[in-house]
């Protein structure tokens, strides 16, 4: 057992490649670039229906040819935004900013059973440092909000007349916003934590990510066309909502001169006043210390009566695949990620955008069928079997235990994905068999 000096040893494991930045970067430009689109409509439709532009009210901006809709732009441009204007655009950046308070929470690590903060608090800070430093990270590290916020704001500014500093205008009020969004995720996902259960959390997530596609597409239905119901209540926002966070940010970002000192100081107070009583609510709620009733404390209660042996079990499938199914059906937030964002996603553009009453020419039109089917199969299997990797986490490991190699596990796991991405294609073209016989 001595060691051999000229004995050859394995090579060491070969370090990460770099470059990750890169694909990053390839995604997140052509997104800042579509929300940035959509963004530019939303100011543009609000323009035209609430303050009653002849030249482009009927149509919106999206097929109003550029003849017509830039000396609209120019003397957009020229004069600040109308009251009816401000309080459209107030509803759509609190939609957003709504949106980068829900999303975070129903894509986190709400109902992962260990806790970070936990072990945070063991370190040599003060609590109050502790709890800035995560309200701070939680500011700059949100993509999610970032990408809603940050596209509308530069092109409020852009319209205002501040040019090339545009997106650095936007930036920093974006940071406003989502200094505020992190402050209310963390009061949330603090006091969900130190009350509920993890089988409970996980719940509660399922329903908070479904609650963060109603303001996304209602926000987003602005830019989409002029048909939506979000106009009315773009229309009938009442005054004082320019004097909130939002609000007062748009009037910031609108005004010229000494006319942004008065909305500048309103925000810094108002965001001031919100963040210290957050923190003041912060530590109410750690005042008992980190663990509450819902983590750690409550014992699960033994079962009155013994649960019946079912000596019989539905085999469908491989092993690998009934463990997925199991795991699918106990992970309420996969299932409703998996299974119903994609008739949420569906049915939330065609409501919020007014095309809901078009839905019945889906069945006559063999073309919309075959494009809604292809995208319902697609985004399940974007939402599953893209994140089957991703899902396993640190039951990795149980794929090399299992007396199949590696790539038959995983072609199990997509075959049964492609099955279930099927169900929805399935039932919208039997549908359309058969009512429509002739189809």
């Amino acid at each position: 057992f001595s060691f051999k000096k000229n004995s050859k040893s394995r090579p060491a494991t070969p370090g990460k490649r770099g470059g990750r930045w890169l694909l990053g970067a390839l995604l997140l430009v052509p997104m800042l670039f579509s929300f940035g689109s959509i963004a530019r409509h939303s100011v543009l439709n609000m323009h035209c229906l609430l303050d009653q532009v002849a030249a482009c009210q009927a149509r919106g901006s999206l097929y109003t040819g550029s003849h017509l809709l830039d000396p609209v732009i120019a003397q957009l441009m020229a004069t600040p935004f109308s009251a009816a204007l401000i309080g459209g655009l107030t509803l759509q950046l609190a939609l957003l900013w709504l949106v980068s308070v829900l999303l975070p929470l129903g894509m986190g690590e709400l109902s992962k059973p260990d806790w970070d903060l936990e072990w945070l608090v063991t370190l040599p800070v003060e609590k109050s440092t502790l709890l800035w430093a995560r309200v701070l990270e939680r500011t700059l590290v949100n993509p999610t909000g970032l990408l809603a916020l940050w596209p509308s704001t530069t092109v409020i500014a852009w319209y205002s007349g501040q040019g090339w500093m545009s997106p650095l205008s936007g930036l920093l009020a974006s940071l406003v916003l989502l200094a505020l969004a992190a402050m209310l995720r963390t009061l949330v996902d603090t006091g969900l934590r130190l009350s509920l259960t993890p089988s409970r959390l996980g719940n509660l997530q399922a329903v908070i990510s479904l609650a963060g596609l109603l303001p996304m597409y209602m926000g987003m239905s602005f830019g989409m066309g002029t048909g939506g119901f979000a106009y009315a209540w773009a229309a009938a926002m009442p005054a004082w909502s320019s004097w909130t966070p939002p609000g007062l940010l748009l009037r910031l970002l609108n005004a010229e001169g000494m006319a942004a000192l008065l909305p500048a100081a309103l925000l810094l107070a108002q965001t001031l006043l919100l963040m210290l009583l957050g923190m003041a609510l912060l530590r109410r709620q750690l005042r008992h210390g980190v663990v509450g009733e819902g983590q750690r404390e409550r014992a699960r209660k033994p079962a009155q009566t013994p649960l019946p042996v079912h000596r019989w079990r539905l085999r469908i499938g491989t092993a690998i695949q009934r463990r997925e199914l199991t795991l699918l059906l106990r992970d309420r937030n996969f299932l409703v990620q998996t299974l119903l964002m994609p008739l949420l996603i569906l049915g939330g553009q065609a409501l919020f955008t007014g095309q809901a009453r078009d839905l019945h020419a889906l069945l006559d039109n063999p073309v919309l069928l075959a494009s809604t089917g292809f995208f319902l199969g697609t985004y399940v299997l974007l939402m599953s079997a893209f994140q089957t990797l991703n899902k396993e986490g640190g039951a990795l490991w149980l794929l090399y235990t299992f007396p199949v190699s590696v790539e038959q596990a995983l072609r199990q796991k997509a075959q049964l994905w492609a099955a279930l991405a099927l169900l929805y294609p399935l039932i919208l073209f039997g549908a359309a068999l058969a009512w429509l016989p002739t189809w």
